[in-house]
């Protein structure tokens, strides 16, 4: 008889269990799980922007220079691939123009943080990473820096944008 109700009791729990789960989602339950989804949403930027930060803090001001990937001097699209490679463990080309066919094209009202930014002054392409509020970081004249998308040369010479996760 114990036996009995306690494998009854089990069942009851199981199944109670169960139907938590296989709710259908009303605007209460709905409410809850977006906000969670918000939550790791919020979480990832900021642990992205960690990485970011973190990255141009070892690399700021480091000088441009044509073909160089090192501390010494390093080109736009080098930037680029090292961000990537070292700090989300993804491969991106070498070549800029090459990482201008990379990945998802992202019209320039839909960029997200760790977009790769695209320019092209005549028939040379430049690459940067987006972090946010127009803000991006790449390799100039000026050194590793971030800069503004929406001021000049950068909004003249903006081509596009790809999108690596």
């Amino acid at each position: 008889m114990k036996k009995e109700i306690a494998v009854i009791l089990t069942a009851i729990t199981l199944f109670t269990g169960c139907e938590q789960y296989n709710q259908p989602q009303t605007p209460t339950n709905k409410g809850k799980e977006e906000a969670k989804v918000s939550e790791l949403e919020t979480n990832d930027s900021l642990n992205m922007k960690n990485e970011l930060m973190s990255f141009y803090s070892e690399w700021k001001g480091t000088r441009y220079k044509a073909g160089g990937k090192t501390k010494k001097g390093i080109d736009s699209a080098a930037l680029t691939q090292i961000i990537y490679d070292e700090k989300f463990n993804l491969k991106v080309p070498r070549k800029a123009y090459k990482q201008a066919k990379s990945g998802l094209k992202i019209e320039k009202e839909n960029l997200e943080m760790g977009d790769i930014i695209v320019f092209k002054r005549k028939k040379e392409f430049y690459t940067g990473v987006y972090l946010d509020n127009n803000k991006f970081m790449h390799s100039s004249f000026k050194g590793v820096t971030i800069d503004n998308l929406n001021k000049s040369p950068y909004k003249y010479i903006y081509y596009t944008a790809r999108r690596i996760f």
